[in-house]
């Protein structure tokens, strides 16, 4: 996943940031329910 980040040109850097970012909030939202359902 780094060595992509650093391959993408600045002018898609912003788009492909807010992506990064809506992925890291899906998987930190999955990893709590993944908690709830254990506990």
């Amino acid at each position: 996943m780094p060595i992509l980040i650093a391959n993408i040109p600045p002018g898609q850097s912003t788009r492909v940031d807010n992506a990064i970012r809506l992925t890291k909030k899906i998987i930190n939202k999955l990893k709590t329910l993944k908690d709830e359902s254990r506990n």
